[in-house]
């Protein structure tokens, strides 16, 4: 859940505290203390410094981008409780249903709702106040389902998401050609392939802003490397930070040529001869702007829209899905489709459209079987 609701909060940026004693009195903020006689500690313990440790391990416990989610989260919970004269700590079920309520009236979505309501969670454990959540909160689940039933009457629901296939590429292709710098083109075509054939979310391959690269965290050329110097076949891409690798281990990502119009490997190449193997992000424009997601959305909704096409039903997530629907499209197995997206859990299922078309001859099938 800490992932979803990082991506729900993600336009924040402040840290969440440490934890708090909830009393000034050193007895209280630090359990056992040398004035307790009988109850001291042996000596060589230093509890102050025990204490630091564990609240500098406790802030750790979460992914940065979630604690600076989170902390906004909490401060507009803070903020709310301070206007309606409420309580925040600790969190009753009759305060939450209030401010699920609040949020729900500025047109918040359920599932921001329940990120919020993760912040808030978080924020009463590291005041020392217990987890609340753990007790069923009746009331509270029936307003958020109908928070979510309203939702759907009101027809703001998840939004339609399409993929992008390589008919699609190829409709992008055909417009970036056309409009585009050779550089900007090769680059970003570079990387719309680096997100179908890795499977790669966005942000796996672009950078927040202008300002925001960081070497450790976002790809470099340095993160490339191909099987042979000249004709290479395979290539492997070595992402340092993803959100399925919150403690990021790092993974490498293989892909091989394929011998057709669309291909990485080959696409890859072309571009790294543009723009070199020098430091930096890996993909940047050529007037030395860096690809942000945005940007690559921008451009893709923009190619797709002069192509015909209605360019709102796609987004940055359309590379990832595109994949895993052609992927089955291919006959590839659920099991290597899984592992390819790293997915975790059957979630990867909600990725794969399969066209009307081919769900219409499965009549046939079954009448003649």
């Amino acid at each position: 859940m800490e992932n979803r609701s990082a991506d729900a909060l993600s336009r924040n940026n402040q840290s969440v505290s440490l934890p708090k004693s909830g009393s000034s009195r050193e007895s209280d903020t630090y359990p056992y203390s040398a004035s307790r006689g009988p109850g001291a500690p042996e000596a060589g313990l230093d509890i102050r410094v025990l204490h630091q440790s564990a609240s500098r391990l406790f802030a750790k416990g979460l992914a940065e981008s979630t604690q600076r989610a989170y902390g906004s989260a909490q401060r507009r919970y803070q903020q709310f409780c301070r206007q309606s004269n409420l309580r925040p700590i600790p969190a009753t079920e009759t305060v939450l249903s209030y401010y699920v309520a609040h949020l729900a009236g500025e047109g918040l979505k359920h599932r921001t709702i329940k990120a919020y309501l993760s912040a808030i969670r978080f924020l009463q454990i590291s005041e020392g106040k217990g987890d609340q959540f753990r007790n069923p909160l009746h009331r509270l689940r029936y307003i958020l389902q109908g928070v979510k039933r309203e939702e759907v009457r009101q027809g703001a629901g998840r939004r339609e998401r399409l993929p992008v296939t390589p008919n699609i590429m190829h409709k992008i292709k055909a417009v970036w050609q056309a409009d585009s710098h050779d550089q900007d083109m090769k680059m970003l075509w570079a990387a719309v392939y680096l997100g179908f054939f890795g499977f790669l979310q966005t942000g796996e391959m672009t950078v927040p802003s202008d300002t925001g690269f960081d070497p450790k965290t976002y790809l470099t050329p340095k993160d490339l490397s191909f099987n042979f110097p000249r004709r290479p076949t395979v290539m492997r891409v070595t992402i340092k930070s993803s959100k399925t690798d919150p403690f990021r281990k790092g993974m490498d990502i293989f892909v091989g040529k394929t011998e057709a119009d669309l291909c990485l490997v080959t696409a890859m190449l072309r571009y790294l001869v543009e723009r070199g193997w020098g430091p930096g992000p890996l993909f940047k424009f050529r007037d030395g702007r860096v690809l942000t997601r945005q940007r690559l959305v921008e451009a893709m909704k923009s190619a797709l829209q002069k192509a015909g096409m209605d360019a709102m039903k796609y987004c940055g997530h359309s590379f990832r899905i595109g994949a895993a629907t052609s992927a089955a499209t291919a006959g590839m197995e659920d099991a290597v489709i899984k592992t390819r997206g790293r997915w975790r859990s059957l979630a990867y299922l909600e990725y794969i459209k399969i066209p009307r078309e081919q769900l219409a001859n499965y009549s046939k099938k079954l009448a003649g079987a």
